[in-house]
Parts: C-alpha cells; structure tokens; sequence
C-alpha cells in the first residue's frame, strides 16, 4: 500500500479526525464502524484513509465513501450496511482494497428490513417470511460503487457483493492473479430483489507466467446474479495463462451483453478455454457497444504453445481445446451483427461447444465460430472443428451478416438447428474440413436442422478431401431462394456427404437455387415427402439428380390460411374466413356439404374400399375415383373382391446400384440397404471390377481413373452442340500409339447413361515427329463420320514429367440432352477393351448451365 498507517488511535479521536477531515496520504486504523464515524450517524460518510481490522456492521444506515474516502483490508474488508455509496469516481487508486499479499477478501451486504417491523434485516422475501415478518421490502439496500476496487495479489481472494436492491459497479472491479503462476481469484455479485449493472471491468485473470512462458494461473471466476436485469457495459475477463476460467451471469427477467467477456486460455502447454454461461429469465440480448465499438468478443478460446521435449528433440503443439459456452432464454436470444462468439482450439487443438437454448426465438446477426486450427510450424496438420447448437422453441432467424462456423482442418465439426417453428438461414454456414493434405483423414462435419417452414436464401457449405457426414433436414416446408447454396462436396468416393431432406408439406427450390450433395465423389440428394399430390418443386440445380421417395406415414404440418391445402385440409384459399366456400378451418364448404357423417367418417367418404374419395377444391364437390393408388410407388395395386390391395413389388425400387438391396415397404416405399462384398459395376466406362463396400462400388483399378485432372467446355447450340476436353496423366496410362490402336471418345450424363460416342480413326492420326512424342488427329471424313464432329485431337507426351497430355475438340456434333446435365463423365479408350488397353476416365465432372454453355 502507498499510505504509511498510523498508530491505532481512539474512536473519539478518529471521529474527530473524520469530522476535521485528515491529511489524503494519512492511514488511519479502524477496528469497527464505530471508528468511522458516530453511532448516530445516518449516512456515515467517510472521506479519508483507513485500514480496517475487522467487520464493519453500520445496520441498516447508509454508507458513503467520497473525496479521499478509501477502506484498506488488513487482510479483509467486510462491510454490512443498509446501503454503500462509493462516488470517489477514482481509477488511479482502489477505493477498496483487500490486502492481496495475505489473501484478502471483499464482503459487501447491503439490506433491506422486513416490512413486518422494519428493523430485521434480510436480503430477500424468504428471510422475512421465515419469521412471519412481511416482504423485505424497508430501504434501499443497494450498492453503488463508482470507484475501482482491487483484492489483486500472489494469492488473492474473493470480492463478493450482495445487495437486497439494486448493485451498479462504475469502475474497475479487480481480483487478479500476481507474480508467476498465480491463478485468478473469485468475483460474486448478487442482487436478491434488484439489477445489477456494469460500466466497470471484472477481472479475475492469472498471472502472465514465469521463464519461458510454460508456467502460468489458472483464471478466476465471475458470478453475477441478478432477481431482475442485469446489464454488462464493460469487459469481463477471467483468463488464465494455463487455462480459461468461468464466468456465470444470471438474470431474472433480462441479460445484455454490450462488451467482451473473456475466458481464454494463454499460452502454456494445454490451456483450454474456460467455460462462459449466461442465462435469462425473459430476454438474452447481446448487441454492440452503445459507445461506438465496432467488434464485440464473447471467447472461450484455447491456448498454444510449441514445445520441445529436449534440446534438438522433436517440436509440437500442445494446445488446450476451446471451452464451453451456454446461451439460455426463457423467451428470446439476440446476438447482434457486431459480436463475436468464439471458442476456438489452440493451434493444431479442437474447438469447443457453444449452445443457445431460446423458449422463444433465436436471432443471430453476427459470428459464432467453434474451430480448430492449423499450426503455424511442426508435424500437426490442425484438428477437430466443435459444434454449434441452436434451440430456439418458436423459430430461428440467421441474418444476412450471420456466419455459424466449425471448419476446420480436420473438418467433423457440427451445426446443429432445432426448432418448433420456422428456420430462416440467410448468412453463412461452414462444416467443412479444410485441409487437404495427406497427413490426416479429413471429413466434412455435420449439419442438421429440424424446424416447420424452413428457408436458406444463404450459403451452406460442407465436405472434405476424405469424405463427409451426411445432412440431415427434417421440416414442414422447404424454400431454397434463388442463389441459395447448399453444398456438401467432397474428393472421396468412399464415403461421399448425401444431403436427406424430409418434407411433412411441401419443397421448394427457386431458379438460380444449388442444391449440391457431391457431383463427382458420389453423394446423393435424397428427399423424401409424405403427400403424392405435392411433390418437390425443383427449378433450381439439383446435383446430382435427386432420389424422391414418398412417405405416407410422415405427420403433416397443417397450417390454415397459408394458401397451401396441407394434411387433414380440402381447400385452403388464404384466409381464415368462413363463407367463401372455404370454412376457416379449412374445410371445403361445398364438399362438407355433401359428407353428412363428417367430422366422424372422413370427407366425402362413398363407402368403397376401392375408391379414392378427395374433395375438388375448385369445383367444391366430392370425386370417388375407382383407384386403389394409395401414394407408395413400389407396391402394386388392385381392388380383389371389393378391397384393395397393395403388394410390395422390389424391382419398382431398383436404385441402379449394385451395391444395394433394393427393397419395397409396403407402407414407407422403396428402402435401399447397403451391402459389403459381390461384384459390381461403379459406372465408370473404364473400370473392369469393383467390390461392394457399405453401400457403394470400389473398382480394384480405381486408380488408372480417379487421379486423372480433365477438364470438360461443353456448349448447348440451338442446332449443334460443341465440347472440349483436355486431360493431363500420368505417362503410363497413355503409352499407346493412337496410330494403331485409335481413339473412342465417349460421354455419359449424370446418371451414368451413355449419350455420345466418337470413333478417331487410327488413319487419321500422325506421328509428327516420328518419335512418339507427338501425335495429331485430323478427320478426314466431315461431321457425318464416325468422329461425329471431332475434329482436331492431340496427344503430347513429356519425359521429363512423366506426363500426358491429351485434348479433343468437337464442333457441330450433337450430344444427347446436353442441357439438362448436372454432371457428365467423359472416357477416352485407346483401342476396344477397356480391360487391357489404355482407358482413362473423368467422372462427373459438374455442369454450370447458361445460356449456351452446359459444362
């Protein structure tokens, strides 16, 4: 401390020095309130130096510490009072200050009395009604501390503040660690019947560390509770050097955040992310700060630090994960465009989890990341993205600056969405793994969103070198807006990302929409919906083409007034109003008319088993349709002896893959179970044999065509079409001479079917120098020959690369379909046989659509 103390003087003289008011520099010695200043005295205001020596209990009167006020533990402070007013407004010096080096500890109680006789002190409503004395609901019993406070030291302690009313803390509230490896110490503030509010910082931090930075704190911990409000307007920081702490924040009707609040790990060996939860009875709000700053940072993150084990030993990383971070609402959750939630791994570690839980909506507007990252030196490739959890009961909203983010370089991180009302995904979502080198296995990370009407008018992106999880949606109703994106794309045919949409209502997919599950590794687009009548609306790019199956079984979302005749309606004009022939349950007045037994039998029900009974919502009358149809494509169906019946037929299922047991339910349709071993045939022209593997075809030569690089121009003209192809390989899978063996050019669309085939003559081809290197074709025949519009080709073999270099071009020819392909595959086949001469192959290469151009 600065002041040099004075000997213990009497309490008489103390008040008198209080009243003649005492040198600033002068340390007084107060063993109780009684010290301070007269028994009598309401409020008791202190305005010069003082170390205290034990509890300061001033009942319930007012306490003010102002001018040169200032209270020094020795070790401790405790004050209770019936309310404390620092208005001192001094930053340089700790108003309050618990002697650290001896681990002091702050208590402030500020009550209220009973209202049964207004002299039994409490803090909340359970004290008095305990004693049968009334509410606490006599005084202020409120903490105003505009004046900074500091219990920082090589071991500090606790600060605590509990108050029956309102707490407001105006300046720094500090109980950080000092020295080396020292960790933070303990903020506590309550208010039992109040808000609490801050425009100071809390800080519980570690110390920074010894030599060379591998020793270092853990840091604190910061609880703030509040009955009603709480409002944080500046930082919170609990981080520690060896570890993040944890910060609790509590209110009872609103929570906002308007600054940082940190609890990272520094930067020794595994310093994980501390643990930040913030919850609110009514309304979580996080937005920017009202004084201008443009970036608000709410962080769990890990810390790093490269070790070496022994002087020329091998280097690591050796981080900590990111922490953990809970958002929960009674009603609703906002985060503004301008925060930041992040808990990010340390270098070469895996995120963390951040979780929102919303009883009403969920609003984001600005950035929640939980990644893992690359290093920046040593043997580690990156790690494991964390996940991303939305609950938001009534709906979710992810605005256009919104980014919800766990690439990684490892990818398998997860975005989860779960709502009981609509999902609208405007901004940018990321589950991607983002390294591509050969060192690790990287998969796509997961994505899923369960909501009634849901729409992407944003971007989703997904998928990694090795693979990806698949995507799951299970919704009401689907819109992709136009130049929405939703791609889960990856380098792998093993195990290849599908996107599984489930419709209860309707999908969907507006013109200049992308629906991308894996054109070229294999992954599928599978939707499923539950109504025949209403199948997805597709205008946009599906790619690959989808697999629709229909579930009758799936549970509508009915929604009266929404102009969409949904499960149990027979009209829907867009009105809840009775007397337009549309009743405002959604019922067909007209149809209702003619069903004398609804609602008991079913809406214009003829009796007949074998009739299908639906009301026309534009003619308003009942139709009885001799059909047995009951919505399951697989089954076949007959009306025997006056019932229907539906037998399951398996070969109305055959998906065309040869490594699935294509199987009809009578009740759900087609299920398609992946098989492991047999012989099957992976749609590539050039492959001879494949093995079943979960699912999917792996050819034993998969290597002559999966490494390839072919690029692939196609143009849609009105009268004829035009493509180029130029492939770059390696030297031995191109050693033939076309002059003898000739060259089959061949095109197949995007599910496998061949639509072109080119003959290059051998004659038409030259060796131009003679020397094997370089080849040229020329056809000699027009359009109407055998090259069917090819006419130039070239073959160019480099030595020093090993490579070959191939490139076609064909102009008026004619390709079938070529417009309406999302992907196509190209084989060249140096002779007849693909199973001993030189073939090599593009598969699927993807086609971006124009005007004129298709590929």
């Amino acid at each position: 401390m600065n002041e040099a103390p004075r000997e213990i003087l009497a309490a008489t003289s103390i008040c008198a020095a209080l009243l003649v008011g005492a040198p600033a520099w002068a340390a007084q010695t107060a063993a109780t309130a009684d010290d301070l200043c007269l028994p009598t005295e309401d409020p008791c205001v202190i305005s010069d130096v003082y170390e205290v020596t034990g509890p300061l209990d001033f009942g319930l009167r007012t306490v003010r510490l102002t001018g040169n006020g200032r209270l020094i533990g020795q070790p401790d402070i405790v004050i209770d009072c019936g309310e404390l007013i620092v208005d001192t407004g001094d930053t340089k010096k700790p108003v309050l200050d618990p002697d650290g080096h001896n681990r002091g500890d702050l208590t402030i109680s500020a009550y209220r009395a009973c209202s049964g006789d207004g002299t039994t002190r409490c803090l909340d409503d359970s004290e008095c009604t305990a004693l049968s004395m009334g509410t606490c609901s006599v005084g202020n019993g409120a903490v105003l501390l505009d004046g900074s406070v500091s219990g920082t030291g090589p071991d500090p302690g606790t600060g605590t503040v509990l108050a029956a009313g309102d707490i407001s803390i105006g300046r720094t509230f500090d109980f950080s660690g000092g020295g080396i490896a020292i960790d933070g110490g303990n903020i506590e503030i309550e208010s039992f019947g109040g808000a609490v509010t801050t425009t100071g910082q809390l800080r519980v931090k570690s110390s920074k560390g010894g030599a060379y930075g591998y020793y270092g704190g853990l840091g604190g911990g910061v609880t703030v509770r509040a009955a009603t409000d709480v409002t944080i307007h500046a930082g919170i920081t609990a981080w520690g050097r060896a570890g993040g702490g944890g910060v609790e924040i509590a209110a009872g009707r609103d929570l906002v955040l308007t600054s940082d609040v940190i609890g990272n790990g520094g930067g020794t060996i595994a310093a994980e992310g501390g643990t930040l939860d913030f919850t609110a009875g009514r309304n979580l709000i996080v937005v920017e700060d009202p004084n201008g700053k443009s970036l608000q940072n709410i962080e769990t993150n890990g810390g790093s630090m490269f070790y070496f084990a022994g002087y020329g030993n091998y280097g690591a990383w050796y981080s900590g994960y990111g922490g953990y971070q809970y958002f929960t609402a009674g009603t609703d959750i906002s985060l503004g465009g301008g925060a930041r939630v992040r808990s990010q791994g340390g270098k070469a570690a895996p995120g963390g989890s951040i979780f929102f839980y919303a009883d009403g909506r969920i609003d984001i507007d600005g950035q929640v990341r939980a990644q893992g990252l690359p290093p920046l030196a040593g043997g580690e490739t990156g790690a494991d993205g964390g996940s991303i959890t939305l609950y938001g009961e009534t709906g979710i909203r992810c605005g256009p600056t919104s980014q919800l983010v766990t690439a990684s370089p490892a990818g398998v991180g997860v975005v989860r969405l779960h709502s009981g009302g609509p999902v609208e995904l405007q901004g940018f979502i990321d589950v991607r793994a983002t390294d591509s080198s050969d060192l690790m296995v990287e998969a796509g990370g997961q994505f899923s969103v369960v909501g009634t009407d849901t729409t992407v008018s944003g971007t989703i992106r997904g998928g990694g070198a090795a693979g990806s999880y698949d995507w799951t949606l299970d919704v009401c109703r689907m819109r992709l807006a136009a130049n929405s994106r939703m791609q889960n794309v990856t380098k792998s045919t093993a195990d290849p990302g599908d996107i599984k949409i489930t419709v209860h209502e309707s999908m969907i997919a507006e013109a200049k929409s992308h629906l991308v599950a894996d054109a070229s590794g294999g992954g599928r687009n599978v939707i499923t919906y539950r109504d025949p009548s209403k199948p997805p609306v597709l205008a946009g790019e599906v790619s690959p083409a989808p697999l629709l199956n229909v579930d009758p079984s799936l549970v509508g979302c009915p929604v009266c007034g929404n102009g969409e005749i949904d499960q149990g309606e027979s009209c829907d004009d867009g009105n809840t109003t009775s007397g337009d022939g549309c009743r405002d349950d959604c019922q067909d007045e007209g149809c209702v008319a003619q069903s004398p037994g609804f609602p008991t039998t079913p809406l214009c029900d003829d009796g007949d088993a074998c009739t299908i009974d639906r009301c026309d919502p534009v003619a308003h009358t009942c139709l009885n349709i001799a059909s047995c149809e009951e919505g399951v494509a697989c089954t076949v169906d007959a009306c025997v002896a006056g019932a229907c019946e539906h037998v399951p037929d398996d070969t109305l299922c055959d998906d065309r893959n040869d490594c699935t047991d294509d199987i009809c339910n009578a009740t759900t349709g087609c299920v398609h179970a992946s098989l492991t071993g047999g012989g099957c045939e992976d749609g590539d022209f050039c492959t001879v044999t494949g093995t079943c593997d979960r699912g999917r075809c792996a050819a034993a030569d998969v290597s002559r065509t999966e490494k390839n690089r072919i690029r692939v121009k196609i143009e849609d003209g009105s009268a004829n079409d035009a493509f180029k192809v130029r492939a770059t390989v390696a030297l031995t899978e191109v050693s033939a001479d076309p002059t003898v063996t000739g060259l089959r050019v061949l095109v197949f669309d995007q599910i496998d079917q061949q639509i072109y085939q080119a003959d290059l003559a051998a004659a038409d081809w030259e060796d131009r120098r003679g020397d094997g290197l370089k080849f040229r074709f020329r056809d000699s025949q027009g359009p109407g020959g055998p090259a069917r519009g090819i006419d130039k080709a070239s073959i160019k073999r480099n030595l020093n690369k090993n490579t070959a270099k191939v490139a076609v071009r064909m102009k008026d020819g004619d390709i079938l379909n070529a417009a309406n392909q999302s992907a196509l595959s190209v084989s060249f086949l140096f002779g007849l046989d693909p199973a001993v001469d030189d073939c090599i192959t593009a598969r699927r290469v993807p086609c971006k659509p124009s005007e004129t151009r298709v590929g």
